[in-house]
């Protein structure tokens, strides 16, 4: 299981990548499917 700074670090370099790619505001939702949590991200500009 990731520890808490495995997973900011994470957001972080998405985040990053995602603005890289032109998102100037990144968007996270988290689900829980089939009793697994999903974190999903969407660029809006």
């Amino acid at each position: 299981m990731p520890s808490l700074k495995d997973f900011e670090r994470f957001v972080q370099k998405k985040t990053q990548d995602l603005k890289e790619k032109g998102g100037r505001e990144i968007e996270y939702t988290v689900s829980i499917e089939n009793g697994h949590v999903k974190l999903k991200a969407r660029v809006s500009s």
